[in-house]
């Protein structure tokens, strides 16, 4: 009995020492493999699924990074004179490093309006519109920030990791046995390439856009009272209400006798052909009556002679 006892210990003693054999083999092949990654430049996945890129660290969270932002204002103004006000406005945006990016002017019966798009930095942009507001008067303003943090940083991540891939195919390719797989190879180094190219274009123009906000700005003519219709009390007329109505009146009688001129010029223009091909055949008419009147009085005439005789 004690025999068998210490046969089943032994037993134990020894599957127990081959376990423990068998973790400190995979704890280190585990390691290796985690050294050999890193050095590659290349880390496993952690337990979201997502890659962590650099020293093996882990990449910084979001709030870690610097903020992306992309501000965009929308101002509208209105002013007496509004060129000379967006003159002034853009001449401001230039000396703090601004241009102009788009402007459309519209006038419309004696009313101007400017439509205009400046890209500024976005340490300038409070001042430029602050400034604004001093060259009229500011009927509203507007400041929208779009966060572009998490997708921007994103993509660096993404852009780093394509390149890692891109070194290691090209390790392959130079390491390749034949035409197959080096066409195969080549193929995924391609498709890499055509990759990373949209992701570097992506962040050049976020890059462009936190770098330069916009402000567009709508100025419009503030009304002149000076230009409004004059309202006149008929109950009571003053000699400048009387005035003003005769004026009025001279003004509207001669601007109808121009517009009947003109339109007189016009028609006369326009039917210039037939008054000439009429004012021909009156005067043919009338040379051959001419003729015919002194035709007979040339006969009466001789009749008259041999009558004498």
């Amino acid at each position: 009995m004690k025999k068998a006892m210490l046969g089943f210990l032994t037993i134990i003693i020894v599957l127990a020492t081959f376990a423990g054999c068998a973790n400190g083999v995979s704890t280190k092949d585990n390691s290796m493999s985690r050294s050999d990654n890193t050095q590659s430049g290349f880390a496993p996945k952690s337990e979201a699924g997502e890659e962590s890129y650099g020293d093996g660290a882990g990449a910084a969270a979001p709030s870690d990074f610097e903020k992306k932002l992309v501000k965009t204002a929308d101002v509208v103004i209105e002013a007496k004179e509004v060129v000379d006000t967006y003159r002034d406005i853009l001449e401001f945006a230039r000396e703090n490093g601004g241009y102009e990016f788009s402007q459309k002017t519209n006038i419309r019966e004696n009313n101007t309006t400017i439509e205009a798009t400046i890209k500024i930095t976005p340490e300038n942009l409070d001042k430029l519109i602050n400034f604004a507001g001093t060259k009229g008067v500011l009927i509203s303003s507007s400041v929208d920030s779009e966060d572009i943090t998490d997708s921007y940083y994103d993509s660096k991540i993404r852009l780093e990791s394509l390149r890692g891939q891109l070194e290691k195919y090209r390790e392959f390719l130079a390491g390749a046995k034949n035409i197959d797989e080096t066409i195969r190879i080549q193929s995924q180094i391609d498709n890499l390439i055509g990759e990373i190219e949209i992701i570097e274009g992506r962040l050049s123009k976020w890059d462009k856009l936190v770098a330069e906000s916009t402000v567009r700005f709508v100025i419009t003519q503030k009304a002149d009272p000076s230009l409004k219709r004059r309202e006149i009390n008929w109950n009571t007329l003053s000699f400048g209400d009387m005035g003003y109505l005769i004026k009025s009146g001279v003004v509207s009688v001669l601007n109808v006798l121009v517009s009947v001129l003109q339109w007189a010029v016009i028609v006369i223009l326009v039917t210039s052909p037939l008054w000439i091909v009429a004012i021909i055949v009156i005067r043919i008419a009338f040379r051959k009556k001419f003729a015919a009147r002194k035709q007979q009085k040339k006969a009466m005439k001789d009749n008259e002679n041999q009558r004498g005789i």
